[in-house]
């Protein structure tokens, strides 16, 4: 689908139709954007979405184009879009340079943004409950990773109880949303 090797953690829709990743982007030099001047050299990640048997490529998210409270444009880093299971919201990590992370619900068809954990938080890798009702994200935030449970309409985040040692991130659900998978790394070689 795409071959220029910036674009990272596809997300397909259910109908199997669209797919939706993060693309790295990069500006050398110097370049005006609204009126502004961005300085040399700024990655920056877009949310794209893309016809799955090909055709043109839409920016969903645009990480160049996200205004701070102060007026002044933010470069964002934008990452892990996870369509929803009714193909209608994307989860997304968001980055606009405070050096934290946030989970976020973009709705495909209005634009609003709702924000789910914020101020502090360090995430990555959502994943949707096949119910829709929760995301699982790792968390950074404590050091160590773990999983939290987030509703997808932002009233509660529940850290995930894993009885296993060691480190645990990027969740996934089992089809019949009974399940949490997850990859485990054991910490006792780095102990000794």
């Amino acid at each position: 689908m795409t071959s220029e090797g910036r674009s990272t953690e596809p997300s397909l829709s259910p109908d199997g139709r669209t797919v939706v990743f993060a693309r790295t982007e990069q500006i050398d030099g110097k370049r005006e954007v609204d009126g502004q001047v961005v300085p040399a050299l700024v990655r920056y990640t877009n949310i794209v979405k893309k016809d799955a048997s090909g055709g043109p490529e839409t920016i969903v998210l645009d990480g160049l184009r996200i205004r701070a409270a102060s007026g002044f444009h933010v470069v964002a880093w934008q990452n892990g879009p996870a369509i929803s299971p009714d193909g209608k919201r994307l989860a997304i990590v968001t980055d606009a340079g405070e050096g934290s992370s946030d989970l976020e619900v973009y709705d495909l068809a209005t634009g609003k943004r709702l924000s789910l954990l914020s101020q502090g938080s360090n995430l990555a890798d959502p994943a949707w409950s096949p119910d829709g009702k929760t995301i699982a994200v790792t968390s950074y935030t404590l050091g160590a990773p773990r999983i939290l449970l987030v509703a997808a309409d932002g009233t509660k985040a529940d850290p995930q109880k894993v009885s296993a040692d060691g480190e645990y991130y990027r969740p996934s659900y089992s089809p019949d949303g009974v399940w949490i998978v997850y990859t485990l790394r054991h910490l006792e070689a780095a102990v000794r």
